[in-house]
């Protein structure tokens, strides 16, 4: 018998404290060369990147536990482009500072940034609406358990770059591909709004096929919803491994690349369109 219901609220509160000091552990074995190393961002290296997480943290502390508004922000972005070019100007003219900075600098402030993120995170409602939007989910306003597990990607995907780039092990046990991907899939519902504004009753099910409860169900109602939980029916099946998915979602590869990772059943065109989720801002 089918039974579907809407996506829950997804709280990663818990996984800020580990997942900092994975973090720390692995920056504190690397040598000196490897803080130099290429990562898969063409201009920045592992330190580099490094420094783009504490500037995460940094700025989130200062506008959101402090009020700091950052110069420009208060400007009326009137496009997606518009806030990427703003987001991509801050990151940039942090990441040219910051290359004065020594990696022992860079570990001390993340230890604390560390620590006082997750009480931030802790002091929130997460249905309440959030400081930021998760504007790579086609969302104007959102709550903050969305925002909250949007900074869960960043910090989970920017930790896996260094990692690959130094030849460490990445973190890919359960406790963290689910709830990675959970969040991505939230973006879905977005991009089959838009490719697909007239459709009738479609359905689309896309599943991970080495993550057990990684199962969700795209229907179109009067507009594209995301649920979870077991249908018989589908217009489109779209099945991959929790490898594949983070690394297009994350476009780690491209679309061409995920495509030889997939399989679909039913309507190719409609299963396809799952390659068009970038949950990040690109």
């Amino acid at each position: 018998m089918d039974h579907i219901a809407p996506v829950e609220i997804i709280d990663v509160r818990p996984l800020f404290p580990e997942l900092n000091t994975e973090l720390l552990n692995l920056l504190y074995n690397l040598s000196a060369e490897e803080w130099t190393y290429k990562t898969t961002n063409p201009k920045w290296l592992v330190k580099d990147i490094v420094a783009h997480l504490l500037d995460t943290d940094l700025r989130r502390l200062s506008v959101q536990r402090d009020d700091r508004t950052p110069t420009g922000a208060d400007e009326q972005f009137t496009d997606y482009q518009q806030l990427l070019n703003y987001l991509n100007h801050l990151n940039n003219i942090w990441i040219e500072s910051a290359r004065r900075l020594s990696p022992g600098v860079l570990m001390d402030l993340l230890t604390y940034t560390g620590s006082e993120i997750p009480k931030l995170y802790n002091s929130l409602n997460l249905n309440e609406r959030a400081k930021f939007c998760v504007a790579w989910a086609g969302e104007t306003v959102s709550n903050n358990w969305f925002d909250i597990a949007r900074e869960y990607t960043e910090k989970w995907y920017h930790q896996q770059q260094i990692r690959e780039a130094v030849g460490r092990p990445l973190l890919l046990e359960e406790k963290w591909l689910f709830p990675l991907i959970d969040t991505f899939v939230r973006g879905l519902a977005n991009i089959y709004q838009k490719a697909y504004p007239s459709a009738g009753n479609e359905v689309v099910l896309v599943e991970i096929s080495d993550i057990k409860r990684a199962r969700w169900i795209l229907k179109k109602n009067t507009s594209w919803e995301l649920f979870t939980g077991e249908t018989s029916y589908f217009t489109s099946k779209v099945v991959m491994n929790a490898d594949t998915a983070w690394r297009l979602f994350s476009k780690n590869i491209s679309k061409e690349e995920a495509a030889t990772g997939i399989t679909i059943e039913g309507d190719n065109k409609l299963g396809y369109t799952v390659l068009e989720l970038t949950a990040y801002m690109k």
